[in-house]
């Protein structure tokens, strides 16, 4: 199946994007499918002003973009971080304009929290697939049939890279969240550890070996999302911060350690020590949360032939490449 997939992030500056940009590749390669063609993160920034009429009016106007959308099969957007707080509405019109054209239409990876508006496009998703149960509600209420599935980084191609880091590791945070920042400040001066930032070129181009080196860490205090699915991955003991949305609370809530997800400095330290107890929690933390099977995320697509993973993730790369390149 030929696919378009927007709202890409593989070139953004941040692990965790990297790592969902190679999981999807991965997962539609192993599936048979292949993207022909890509919209990266903020590419329909123009077209998102006004009403959902004017969203969907300005993309009709967009003559190489209705081109692009007549030559595939399927639309995918990527949900991850974007369609919340009124934001998003772009990827939204795009899925409905889509739908006018006849062609299969998924939303995955997504949270969804304070969405509203294009009702008609809700109920006609071919899919949509939300990472955590509160985002399950909201679809629901929009009028979507959605399904809950992990982050799609659980299906990124780790490596045994880098050098390990030992000790409490302390990542940063999300730049709207000024008060997880300051108490992962305060754990720094406080109780010590090392200072890890996610969102940095380096950090970005490392992604894939994270996982490997805080397999040695003794616990991972962070404020990133995916800064909690890296220690997943690496079966180590974490403490969370709130996020700029609901997506670290609910996907802890849905295993039973909302817990985890701290408001204090006291609390860092007491649900710390609660983790350094209890390593045995963590260890089978990912294959709960992918129910012990590959992620389904885009099982509604079906086979679409033989196996091309290496040919899609080798895609990715070059379509990133000419993105940056292009500025």
């Amino acid at each position: 199946m030929r696919i378009l997939l927007a709202n890409e992030t593989g070139a953004v500056p941040h692990l965790g994007c990297r790592a969902v940009a190679d999981a999807h590749a991965r997962l539609l390669g192993r599936a048979g499918h292949r993207v022909v063609d890509r919209l990266f993160l903020n590419a329909l920034r123009g077209h998102e002003e006004g009403s959902d009429k004017d969203v969907v009016a300005a993309i009709e106007r967009d003559g190489p973009l209705m081109a692009r959308l007549a030559d595939v099969d399927a639309v995918v957007v990527n949900g991850e971080g974007t369609i919340h707080h009124g934001a998003g509405r772009s990827w939204l019109g795009l899925l409905q304009v889509a739908q006018g054209l006849g062609k299969i239409t998924l939303l995955v990876n997504a949270v969804l929290e304070e969405t509203n508006g294009f009702e008609s496009m809700w109920p006609r998703l071919t899919d949509c697939t939300v990472r955590e149960p509160r985002s399950w509600d909201a679809a629901r209420r929009l009028g979507a049939r959605p399904r809950v599935v992990a982050d799609s980084y659980l299906a990124a191609g780790f490596a045994s890279t880098g050098t390990p880091l030992a000790g409490d590791i302390v990542t940063d945070w999300h730049g709207q969240c000024a008060a997880s920042g300051a108490i992962l400040e305060w754990y720094l001066r406080h109780e010590g550890g090392t200072f890890l930032p996610l969102r940095t070129p380096q950090a970005a181009d490392e992604w894939a070996g994270l996982p490997h080196r805080l397999g040695a860490a003794r616990v991972v205090i962070t404020g990133r999302h995916h800064g909690v699915y890296a220690a997943i991955v690496a079966g180590r003991p974490f403490v969370a911060l709130a996020s700029n949305t609901y997506k670290i609370e609910a996907t802890l809530e849905a295993v039973g350690l909302a817990r985890l997800v701290v408001a204090t400095p006291q609390e860092a330290v007491a649900q710390r020590d609660w983790a350094l107890e209890n390593p045995g929690v963590f260890r089978a933390l990912a294959a709960r949360l992918a129910g012990g099977r590959p992620l389904p995320t885009f099982a509604a697509l079906g086979s679409g032939g033989p196996d091309r993973e290496e040919e899609e993730v080798a895609a990715l790369a070059a379509d990133v490449a000419r993105h940056i390149v292009a500025g």
